[in-house]
Formats: structure tokens, C-alpha cells, sequence
């Protein structure tokens, strides 16, 4: 009789753990698929937005204006025909796909420009909100969206700021800013040098001169300068965390744009990727 007790205990102990274990397999499974879900679905919306925004899609595996940079050319980084950091002229804007501005407007008026760093796989509308908060998780047609929209900070002025800083996601399928951490890498940069931001009525070739790993605590992102010392004190600080030098020069009368993306590798939570550049108006 005791043995019988025994075995059935054994039973229903048997039971309870195989009902717990395939209740958290298909916990586990459910998320993973819901994850997947969301990926999949952002994909599909940034793939629509880019239709709207380019007069034709980009092609599969597009990697922007065909270009190679050598790594003693970044400074000057056409060898050829000798285009450098100062000049307005820029040999690569006749090879950028023609784009308006137009249909994104008439989807979200918070619209304010499109970022492009194609080495990275970054192709995306940039908004702007009245707080922080809005486009965290929602994409340019309002809807729940976990990838978010990048956006500009909204203490700045998107048109005239000194400083035109711009948040967006690190996902951990790499999409939104997820593969900007390739920039850690010197190889990377130095080969990869500028990338583009459009307007409405403009467009810059941004010229990388810093990226590195910091944190919420640490002051890497300064809207507001008093005076050209203030701002140039500002780049010295942020030329000083770079993971190596780019070997741009910035002047007083420089705007820059900042990228800030999480980037858990050294501190989780807070642990933020920042990236800058010179706005070189080429158009």
C-alpha cells in the first residue's frame, strides 16, 4: 500500500513538472514569436516608408553611393578629385536616389528630415515631437510600433540648432540604430567616413569626427552654447572620448549632428553609443 502511495506521489510530481515545463516552453515560444511578429512588421512599415519617401525603391542590399576610402584618405576621402571637408561641391550627391519629402509630410507633419548611413543599414524619417516620450514606440503613421521612430530631441531647434541631436533604438535584430555599433570599429569608420541627412530643403554630408560608449549620467549631449568657446570646448571634450581619431577638423562655425543609441556592452540600462558629425550643406 505504501509503495502505491509512493508511485502515485511520484506521478503526480511527474505531471506537475511536465505541465510547468510546457507551460514556460510555450511561454518561451509564444514570446519569441510574438518578438519575431514585431520585427517582422517594422521591417515591412520601413520598407513602405522608404517607397514613399524615394521616387523608387532602394534595391536589395542597397549600400548607398558607391565610394572607397582608404584609410590615410578620410580627411580628404576623393583622392581623385580632391574633394575635402571645407568644399560645398560634393562628387557623391548626383549618385544619391532622388527622394521628396512630399508624401512623408501628408502622412505626419512631425516630419523633419531622413537619415541615411547605408553602410549600417540605417534608412529612416527623423521626427519631432513636444517631449522625449511620443516616438519612443510609435512609427510616422502614430501606430504601436516597438522599433519607435528616430527623432530630434525636442529642446532643439531642427533647423538652426549647433547641436542637432537625433535618439533612435537599438534593436536587437540590428535594425533603427542597431548596427551603428559597427562604428566602434576603427576599419569600419575610417572606411565609412560620412553619411547623408535630408531635409526639406536641404542636404548635408555629415562627416563623422567621434563616436564611444557612455552612459545617461555622463553630459555627452550639450544643446546650448553661450559662445564659440562653450561649443568648441564641447567638441574638444567629445573628440577626447572618441574610440580613435577621424581626423576632422571642426571649426566655430560648424553645425554638428549627434546620434545617441543604447548600447548595453559595457553598462546595461544605461549604457548609451554616441555618434557626431560636421553638417556639410551640399545641396
Amino acid at each position: 500500500m505504501a509503495k502505491k502511495k509512493k508511485k502515485t506521489r511520484q506521478k503526480a510530481v511527474y505531471i506537475i513538472f511536465s505541465v510547468l515545463f510546457l507551460g514556460m516552453f510555450a511561454f518561451a515560444a509564444f514570446k519569441l514569436i510574438t518578438i519575431g511578429a514585431s520585427y517582422a512588421h517594422n521591417r515591412r512599415v520601413q520598407n513602405d516608408i522608404q517607397d514613399l519617401f524615394f521616387n523608387t525603391s532602394l534595391p536589395d542590399g542597397y549600400s548607398g553611393p558607391n565610394y572607397s576610402v582608404g584609410e590615410n584618405s578620410w580627411n580628404n576621402y576623393d583622392m581623385v578629385s580632391g574633394i575635402d571637408h571645407e568644399e560645398s561641391v560634393d562628387p557623391y550627391v548626383d549618385a544619391l536616389p532622388s527622394y521628396d519629402f512630399t508624401p512623408l509630410l501628408e502622412v505626419n507633419r512631425d516630419i523633419k528630415g531622413w537619415l541615411s548611413i547605408s553602410n549600417v543599414a540605417i534608412n529612416h524619417p527623423v521626427a519631432q515631437s513636444s517631449d522625449n516620450e511620443y516616438y519612443l514606440y510609435r512609427n510616422i503613421y502614430r501606430e504601436f510600433e516597438s522599433a519607435g521612430t528616430c527623432f530630434v530631441d525636442y529642446r532643439v531647434d531642427a533647423q538652426t540648432c549647433r547641436n542637432l541631436v537625433i535618439y533612435g533604438h537599438s534593436m536587437k535584430d540590428g535594425s533603427m540604430m542597431g548596427k551603428l555599433r559597427r562604428y566602434l570599429k576603427k576599419d569600419e569608420g575610417l572606411a565609412h567616413p560620412f553619411f547623408w541627412y535630408f531635409t526639406p530643403d536641404h542636404v548635408y554630408r555629415c562627416d563623422v569626427f567621434s563616436t564611444y560608449l557612455t552612459t545617461i549620467e555622463d553630459d555627452y549631449l550639450v544643446f546650448d552654447f553661450a559662445n564659440d568657446d562653450e561649443f568648441m570646448a564641447y567638441v574638444k571634450q567629445i573628440k577626447k572620448w572618441s574610440a580613435y581619431d577621424f581626423g576632422v577638423e571642426v571649426t566655430p562655425a560648424d553645425r554638428i549632428i549627434t546620434l545617441s543609441t543604447c548600447n548595453y556592452s559595457i553598462v546595461k540600462e544605461d549604457g548609451r553609443q554616441a555618434l557626431h558629425a560636421v553638417m556639410v550643406q551640399v545641396k
